[in-house]
Formats: C-alpha cells, structure tokens, sequence
C-alpha cells in the first residue's frame, strides 16, 4: 500500500514539471507573434462595432438635417410674408413680429449649419472607418494565406531534403625515412634477377 503512494506522488511531481517547463518556453516572441495574429482580426471587430454606432449617428443627424431644412423653409415664407405686410402697412404689433421672425429664422439658420456641419463629419469618419474595416480585412486575408502558404513550403522543404550519405574516408599514414619501401622503389623500373652459372671444375 505505501509503495502504491509514493508513485502517484512522483507522477503528479512530474505533470507539474512538465507544465511548468511549458510555461518557460514561451518566449516573449512567441506572445508577441500570438498578438499581431490576433491583431487585424481585434481592429476589424472594434471598427465594425464603432461604424455600426456612426451610422446610427449619422441617420439621426440626417432627419434632424431634414426637420431643420424644413424649419428654415418655414421661417424663411413667415419671414417675408410679414415684410409685404409690414410694407403695406406698418403698425407696432407687425414690427414686432417681423423682428420676431427675423430671429426665429437666423437661429433655424445656425442650427442648419450646426447640423450640416455633425452630418458632412460623421459621413466623412464613416467613409474613412469603413475603408479601414476594408483594408484591415484584406491584412487579415493575407496574412491567412502567407501562414498556409509557409505550412506547405515547410512541409515539402522537409520532404525533399534528405540526409546526405556519407563516404568513408581512408587515412593513410604518414610517410617516414625508416620505411623499407621508399617512393623511389615504386617509381624504378623492376629489377631483373641475374642468373648463377655452374662453374666448372
């Protein structure tokens, strides 16, 4: 029974190692190369949310464009109608209303103004966000397809080169003066043996 638990002991010893070496091998590196991935796909989320909300601004700044046009269209006939009239004949009460209408117009006209000026900016914002939605899209496209494209030369690199075969390669000693065969011997001419003739008596 006790030897069983000294077992699990050392293997879970062992898993925490193993992790603990895993968490040291992520380099800094590797962190950053793991954000840049992730980058283009975060500012296309991020600007599709803010473009979503500019768009909504910018309708309302539309009809509020619209009530406004129609206003100064209002103001303007009331306007010049009390001008005739107040030409025609001019009395206390129609000056009155005249100056009142003259206000009512030049404030209906900053507000106008104010109100164009919103609308041709969001437009504007809106134009540039959607063009980087568009352009960060295109990043993450390419990127997608150098990643898969690296993968595949990887793999064929790996696939093509083969480990080179090796020679064997014989060392051959080095040559001393106290050999007997010399160089020169090899290079002379064989040497021929010369007959012995019996001598007579």
């Amino acid at each position: 029974m006790a030897r069983k638990k000294v077992a699990k002991v050392t293997k879970t010893k062992k898993a925490n190692t193993k992790s603990q070496s895993k968490s040291i091998t992520l380099s800094a590196v590797d962190v950053m190369e793991k954000e840049f991935n992730a980058t283009p796909a975060k500012i296309i989320s991020q600007s599709r949310k803010d473009l979503t909300a500019l768009k909504m601004q910018e309708k309302k700044l539309k009809s509020e464009l619209k009530k406004a046009q129609v206003q100064k269209k209002v103001a303007k006939n009331k306007r010049v109608t009390l001008t005739t009239k107040s030409k025609a004949k001019t009395t206390a009460t129609s000056k009155k209303l005249l100056t009142a209408a003259k206000q009512a117009y030049d404030k209906i006209t900053l507000t106008l103004t104010e109100v164009s000026g919103r609308y041709d900016a969001i437009k504007k914002q809106t134009k540039e966000l959607a063009a980087k939605v568009a352009r960060f899209s295109a990043l993450h496209k390419l990127i997608s397809q150098f990643e898969k494209q690296w993968g595949l030369k990887a793999k064929k690199s790996s696939t093509v080169s083969k480990p080179k075969k090796t020679t064997k390669k014989t060392k051959l000693a080095p040559f001393t003066p106290n050999d007997k065969t010399s160089l020169k011997t090899t290079h002379e001419a064989p040497v021929v043996a010369e007959r012995e003739e019996p001598v007579e008596a």
